[in-house]
């Protein structure tokens, strides 16, 4: 098991730059930490490797674009029945990528937005079983792949401590203002999105190491 999550991306023209892959690692870096200590003040049940991959999934996420797509002229989060149905009428690569997102949009949306979705009368339990369910069903599919059975135990694992990964989101949430408006997540969209010196600033008193034209990608 490495000590990141499975996710490895390429651009179009080949692995990411060093510049940008500083800048991800950076942000990782940050989340690992803060995780870390989450997990243990919490005395959290989830195993090394799931926390490791929540690290993971904050930093892949730091990019809005990671996690909304434009529906109806809005950006707003996927439907998770949408993600599912994709998944089952693409193939067996396809699928599992596709379950891997659902997994992870719930999860990401159950720890940081409870509140968001209450407000549209979403049912906290309905994502959180549907993501583990989607993270089980990666389990069972990876475990047909090279590294199947290192995969198959990460996303067990993702899948049994669904909940107690949505706690640790909710605390480090809480603890951090991760998810306002004046929380690192939306500080990175802004530095992304729009160059903003500010957000930069803010980034960089945190720890956070940035590099022109980086994006918190996933190397």
């Amino acid at each position: 098991m490495s000590n990141r999550g499975e996710h490895h991306e390429q651009g179009g023209d080949g692995d990411r730059t060093d510049t940008a892959m500083v800048t991800s690692r950076s942000l990782y870096d940050y989340f690992q930490a803060e995780v870390a200590q989450v997990a243990t003040d919490l005395r959290s049940r989830a195993p090394a490797d799931a926390q490791v991959y929540v690290a993971d999934l904050l930093a892949r996420f730091g990019s809005s674009d990671r996690l909304f797509v434009v529906m109806e002229g809005r950006r707003e989060t996927e439907p998770l029945a949408l993600i599912l149905k994709r998944a089952m009428e693409a193939d067996e690569a396809g699928r599992v990528q596709e379950l891997r997102r659902l997994g992870d949009v719930a999860l990401y949306t159950t720890g940081l937005f409870p509140e968001r979705l209450q407000r549209r009368g979403m049912e906290l339990d309905y994502f959180i079983r549907m993501g583990g369910t989607a993270y089980s069903s990666v389990a069972d599919l990876s475990g047909r792949r090279s590294r199947g059975p290192m995969l198959r135990e990460l996303y067990q694992n993702l899948a049994a401590h669904f909940r107690d990964l949505v706690d640790l989101l909710a605390e480090l949430a809480e603890r951090t203002h991760l998810a306002t408006e004046r929380g690192i997540l939306s500080m990175v969209d802004a530095w992304h999105a729009k160059g903003d010196a500010r957000a930069g600033q803010k980034l960089t008193e945190l720890g956070v190491i940035l590099a022109p034209g980086g994006r918190a990608c996933v190397s």
